[in-house]
């Protein structure tokens, strides 16, 4: 113990006499720790931490590729997706959804004097079942919903939040 009291005074009279060298090192130190918290801060939130879903350790994302390369990556699009889940013998559930969020005008009845913008995602109507979630009112989407030129419906996640569409 006396030993590295006697270092640590050294060290210390080491960086006094040596102020250039002493501010450097702390500046270094006090970037690298920053740095260090930043990418581990980032990497925590979309890597390591978990969905909030129900075993969303199961839960995969499936992309297509338009030739080599990570450049040629896009999601499935609708006609490949129907396709998929007609064939599909590997996943137990498979859904879609527009990866691009929007901005909808939500009215009751149709009537556009009362529309009220709201952000939204288009979706299959398995992605809630497949998320494991449910809506607080009413009952989320039905199969023959999806077909196209019916009214569009809104599945609200939280009164307090923007609406799914």
């Amino acid at each position: 113990m006396n030993g590295l009291l006697q270092d640590l005074r050294y060290a210390l009279r080491q960086l006094r006499k040596n102020p250039g060298f002493t501010a450097v090192a702390v500046v270094t130190l006090a970037l690298g720790i920053g740095v260090n918290t930043v990418i581990f801060s980032v990497m925590n939130a979309t890597i390591l931490k978990s969905l909030t879903f129900p075993e969303s350790d199961r839960l995969v994302l499936v992309w297509q590729t338009y030739g080599k390369g990570l450049d040629n990556l896009n999601i499935i699009s609708a006609p490949n997706y129907w396709d998929f889940q007609r064939q599909n013998h590997v996943f137990e559930n498979v859904a879609i959804f527009d990866s691009a969020g929007r901005g909808y005008n939500l009215s009751a009845n149709g009537n556009s004097r009362e529309a009220e913008q709201v952000s939204g995602l288009r979706v299959s109507s398995s992605f809630f079942s497949l998320l494991g979630t449910h809506p607080f009112l009413g009952r989320t989407f039905l199969a023959e919903e999806e077909i196209r030129g019916k009214p569009s419906l809104v599945w609200e996640s939280n009164p307090a939040q923007s609406c799914w569409v």
